[in-house]
């Protein structure tokens, strides 16, 4: 029988994977490590699912056993990403502690990556929980923006872009970026994140 010491050096996790039919659990030990149940190299066919849209693996920096991290559609700043949990949970108060745990470590990893890679000196993060707070995908997601002096003429405005970033000219494709675009920066920051 394993023992589990006080200091973490190995975490239970619960893992849900779903479809859309099922839900099965399945028990995961994972040693904590830093690069404890991240998975290098994705399946290009691969496709998780963010509340109504699947994205698709070219699109994730990375997985953890239980949150994802994925580039945005429609940055508010440049380098302006998602993380998730890998349950599609709608609010923030739907999350397990294993998940809450999981998807703050992976945002804090991931708030690292941007905010260097992107030379920023400051981030916003955020969560729009339910649809008066602006949520518009019913996947709960912590939204990171790398912030530097001046992008914004009044700082809170941050607040006002996100609001409506993903509901303007939303017929417009070239509003929007490519996938390749997407796929491209994922590449280099899950490149970049290697080397953290």
């Amino acid at each position: 029988m394993n023992t589990f010491s006080e200091d973490g050096l190995l975490h239970l996790l619960l893992l849900s994977l779903s479809t859309e039919i099922n839900i099965r659990w399945k028990l995961i030990v994972v040693e904590d490590s830093p690069n404890a149940g991240l998975t290098k190299d994705l399946p290009v066919n691969m496709a998780l699912r963010f509340g109504q849209h699947l994205i698709k693996a070219s699109a994730v920096i990375l997985q953890t056993e239980l949150s994802f991290a994925l580039v945005n559609r429609k940055p508010v700043v440049p380098g302006h990403v998602l993380v998730c949990p890998l349950r599609p949970v709608e609010r923030f108060g739907d999350l397990q502690p294993d998940e809450l745990a999981d998807l703050f470590t992976t945002t804090q990893r991931v708030a690292n990556l941007v905010e260097r890679h992107f030379g920023a000196t400051s981030l916003t993060i955020a969560i729009q929980d339910g649809p008066e707070a602006g949520q518009t995908v019913k996947h709960l997601h912590v939204h990171v923006l790398p912030r530097k002096v001046g992008d914004f003429e009044r700082n809170d405005s941050v607040y006002d872009e996100l609001q409506k970033h993903d509901q303007e000219d939303e017929d417009i494709p070239s509003k929007w970026r490519s996938e390749a675009e997407m796929a491209a920066e994922a590449s280099d920051l899950r490149d970049r994140l290697k080397n953290l």
